[in-house]
């Protein structure tokens, strides 16, 4: 998907081959099925207009072309093998569902379309530019397209075996707007957030960090070498620097790399040097970190970090130890790295230079998430009487 997003309005043709989710969108779009008589759609190269959603993600804008779920769906996504769907296809998710429908539960979820929020109980919530989710078996209304040019949400809630079945059969009925426990919503920007539900484990690119669950629900850490593992794909850049005195600003950088990555002294090096030119030191490559202003120190620090390659930057208060002169210098530096789309996560009192670099705000007290939205919602648009005392006393 995000290749052929790529290719909007460029005139390069696309050829659609079924499979997987592909076989919902060919589906939807009426295409053939027979790899034949696909051939000579793609051949006749007659043009269809398709609505693409988009997810932004710290990564970058992901588009689906089909549907993208939260709850039930999501898990179910993610809990059936590469293995089972390549021998059963359909039939995978299938009996997967019924297995797990005894543990199906709602959940509170807030849906926001075209900026009317709406709160519902869910155990699915499906955002949809298709009608079709399993042609032509099943289709939500008859009134979606995938050339419409919005997005329907559908809402499903559900608590066990037998509701969830009730849902089902509520949802062959083609309801128009919703009914009983069926929601509908259309629009041309959607946000789902589940405000409540079990923990869920952190995940860094879909892989659960430091645990594993276990088939009866246990969970376990992991081994030590896994755990290092993990670590070695987070950078962190701390408040005091914690660069070694007694090693040049190069070898700082080099340090990670060479000896826990077991990267060769020439690409380290090379990598050294191409991130302390990135963030402006160049020609202090060779210097202690004692023979440098603060402001300096950290961008140490933070090329260190990036010369780990990391999936993630972890940025904790990186300019409250700096003078107000040099705090701009380091911001800078984080500005540019927004075009790498790398995945950072800021721990800062600067609300200005938060709501400038965020996707997402988090405010937390007492160790832990009182409220969490986008920069307008949280800086202008506060709910929590905490964080509105809070915002009042540092503004």
């Amino acid at each position: 998907m995000q290749v052929a997003a790529a290719t909007v309005g460029s005139g390069i043709p696309l050829g659609l081959v079924p499979g997987g989710t592909g076989n919902l969108l060919a589906g939807n779009l009426r295409l053939p099925r027979s790899p034949a008589a696909a051939a000579r759609a793609i051949l006749e190269g007659t043009p269809l207009t398709i609505d693409l959603g988009a997810v932004e993600r710290a990564d970058g804008t992901h588009y689906f072309a089909v549907c993208s779920g939260a709850g039930f769906d999501a898990r179910l996504m993610a809990a059936t093998g590469a293995a089972e769907k390549r021998r059963w296809k359909m039939g995978a998710y299938v009996a997967r569902a019924c297995a797990a429908l005894p543990s199906v539960r709602s959940a509170r979820h807030r849906v926001t379309v075209d900026g009317e929020s709406h709160e519902l109980r869910a155990a699915m919530v499906l955002v949809a530019n298709c009608g079709e989710l399993v042609p032509p078996f099943l289709r939500l209304r008859d009134d979606i397209a995938p050339d419409d040019g919005w997005l329907d949400v559908l809402a499903l809630q559900a608590d066990g075996t037998w509701e969830s079945v009730s849902v089902f059969f509520e949802l062959l009925r083609r309801p128009r707007s919703g009914s009983g426990r069926v929601w509908f919503g259309r629009g041309r920007t959607v946000r789902v957030e589940v405000l409540e539900g079990p923990p869920r484990p952190i995940q860094l690119d879909g892989e659960p960090l430091w645990y594993r669950a276990a088939a009866d629900g246990s969970r376990h850490r992991v081994s030590e070498a896994e755990a290092r593992r993990q670590r070695q794909q987070m950078g962190i850049v701390f408040q005091q620097y914690n660069l070694f005195p007694h090693m040049t600003v190069l070898d700082n950088v080099l340090l990670g790399p060479r000896f826990s990555q077991r990267v060769s002294a020439a690409e380290a090096d090379q990598l050294g040097r191409r991130l302390l030119a990135r963030v402006g030191l160049e020609a202090k490559m060779s210097a202690y970190p004692a023979h440098l202003s603060g402001g300096q120190q950290q961008r140490v620090a933070i090329a260190r970090a990036l010369a780990m390659r990391p999936k993630v930057l972890l940025l904790d208060e990186i300019t409250s130890a700096l003078d107000p002169e040099l705090v701009g210098e380091v911001e800078d530096v984080i500005r540019s790295l927004l075009t790498d789309r790398i995945m950072m996560v800021i721990v800062t009192h600067a609300l200005r230079f938060a709501r400038e670099v965020a996707h997402r705000i988090a405010y937390l007290s007492d160790g832990a998430i009182v409220e969490l939205g986008s920069p307008a919602e949280i800086l202008d648009r506060p709910k929590d009487p905490s964080l509105k005392e809070f915002l009042r006393h540092v503004r």
